[in-house]
């Protein structure tokens, strides 16, 4: 059986030390607070509030594949990422068109 079964709750790791408790009915939840065994295992337990998990910032490295030589700028990446972020750099190789194998 695993932990999580057994304890009737899951954990979710949000980034960094931060993680998010999903209890499996309300009982479990409130018998879990009130034990106080969160406070060993957790420095600080909050209620969930959708304004305190906004984590600022996640950079990721995007590889393009089978894009059009005419469409290899700066521009079409930035079109393509700006629905997740921005773009924060793009390969000097790529900006030159020296190489296309990476965007």
């Amino acid at each position: 059986m695993r932990l999580e079964n057994l304890l009737g709750i899951q954990v979710m790791r949000i980034s960094g030390d931060r993680v998010f408790l999903i209890f499996y009915d309300v009982d479990t939840r409130s018998r879990m607070l009130n034990s106080g065994v969160l406070s060993k295992w957790f420095s600080r337990v909050v209620d969930w509030n959708e304004d305190d998990c906004a984590i600022g910032c996640k950079r990721v490295w995007i590889s393009g594949f089978g894009l059009p030589i005419h469409a290899w700028s700066r521009e079409t990446f930035e079109c393509l990422v700006m629905h997740w972020g921005t773009v924060i750099r793009v390969e000097e190789e790529t900006l030159e068109s020296s190489s296309f194998e990476w965007g």
